[in-house]
């Protein structure tokens, strides 16, 4: 199973950043139902041991926090795959993150090596791009800068299970992990 684990982005906060995609012309924009911080790319792994694995997870996910999206930025190197907002890199994000790829490795899973970059997608862009796309999404990015940050509470950590498809990945939540209410 493909698998990731995340802090979803609901209520208000996804509403508010609904009302920021606005549009990019060719790009697709990500339903504000799938918005998510991914804390860790699991990659494809056994179904059973990522279940067996759930109480450790939970533990590890730790108590509430809140999260701040911050400025726009495109994804993907030069050839940009993705327009998200950037999350601050909060101590308290950070070292969860840590805590959380720590206890997948510690259990035996293969990660592939990513350097953490929290923040939450928007768009998905075209392998193709039409030759007008980068000036659309400057104009996006410029507009969407002077925008005040999204603050939003993270009080859940979900396992996703990630099918892709012709028309991008779809997702389905296989486990929801509350966090704790101390902070």
């Amino acid at each position: 199973m493909r698998a990731f684990l995340a802090l979803p982005v609901e209520g208000e906060a996804a509403d508010a950043l609904a009302r920021r995609q606005g549009h990019i012309p060719g790009a697709r924009a990500v339903d504000p139902g799938d918005f998510h911080l991914t804390m860790a790319f699991l990659g494809d792994q056994p179904e059973a041991q990522l279940f067996d694995l759930l109480p450790d997870i939970a533990e590890a996910a730790g108590a509430r926090l809140d999260v701040t999206l911050t400025g726009p930025v495109l994804l993907g190197g030069k050839a940009a795959r993705a327009v998200a907002l950037d999350a601050a890199r909060d101590p308290a994000l950070l070292a969860r993150q840590t805590r959380l790829e720590h206890l997948l490795r510690a259990s035996g899973l293969d990660l592939e090596r990513r350097r953490f970059r929290p923040h939450v997608t928007l768009f998905r862009l075209p392998r193709r791009p039409d030759p007008d796309m980068p000036a659309h999404i400057q104009r996006w990015l410029t507009a969407a800068a002077s925008l005040p940050p999204v603050v939003f509470e993270a009080a859940e950590l979900r396992l996703y299970r990630s099918t892709l498809t012709a028309d991008g990945p779809v997702y389905d939540t296989i486990a929801e992990l509350p966090l704790s209410p101390g902070r």
